[in-house]
């Protein structure tokens, strides 16, 4: 890789450990996503919810009124992909953690040491929606997509999701016609005290002694293009 190349990449885009190992480069970051919280504006209208949760506490009590109001109708406040834990904490309750000044992924980087207290209020807030009925039902067993197609079809007002994927989906795999929009994830204050780290993914490693075929063709086309994501901060 030319140094030039290498310019193209944001401060940190290369972590020793992770994708770097003394002056060798084994992976290429290609994209970044922040978590946002993605709401049904029609269903928000319906119930009289003039604007998005600014806090946790909002969104259970705005989540509480959709399901109250409008459950009769096979409408629910807020959905969450539960098949895959991980993936449905990392882009929930991690992130309301992170911007609400908690520890990243529990553990505290500047005392060297995991400290989960930090999510106890978020989990007891979540805990609300998911245990007293407020929440779709099933939602401990749905992934992402299936969670999608309900959310097209005008049923969840509130989930929370990655900010790359879902304009294409709701272009193009799920179209619908329903307003929906999206917004910072609620904190626990209602400001932002702290940051939520970005989800990022790399490019697979390349050796320089593998044959080249089609996915490097794939590779060198991606190596053409502009910048590649934009900076952190752009994300926050």
């Amino acid at each position: 890789m030319t140094e030039e190349y290498k310019a193209r990449f944001w401060d940190g885009a290369f972590v020793q450990g992770i994708n770097s190992w003394g002056d060798g480069i084994y992976s290429l970051p290609f994209t970044a996503s922040a978590c946002r919280l993605f709401y049904n504006q029609d269903l928000l209208d319906r119930v009289g919810i003039s604007a998005p949760p600014k806090t946790l506490k909002e969104l259970v009590d705005d989540a509480t009124l959709v399901t109250k109001q409008l459950s009769g109708e096979g409408i629910y406040g807020i959905a969450g992909n539960y098949k895959s834990a991980m993936s449905a904490v990392m882009r929930s309750i991690d992130p309301v953690v992170q911007v609400s000044g908690g520890t990243c992924y529990g553990f505290d980087f500047k005392n060297g040491k995991y400290d989960f207290s930090s999510y106890r209020e978020v989990l007891q807030l979540f805990r609300e929606m998911y245990s007293t009925g407020v929440a779709f039902p099933g939602s401990e067993s749905l992934d992402i997509d299936p969670l999608r197609t309900q959310f097209a079809a005008g049923n969840i007002a509130f989930y929370f999701s990655l900010s790359h994927a879902e304009p294409g989906v709701y272009q193009s795999q799920f179209p619908t016609d329903i307003n929906w929009n999206c917004c910072q994830i609620p904190s626990l204050s209602g400001n932002t005290d702290g940051v939520a780290a970005p989800i990022r993914r790399s490019m697979p490693p390349q050796s320089t002694r593998m044959k080249h075929g089609k996915s490097w063709n794939s590779f060198t086309a991606m190596r053409s293009w502009g910048p590649i994501i934009p900076p952190v901060s752009a994300l926050s």
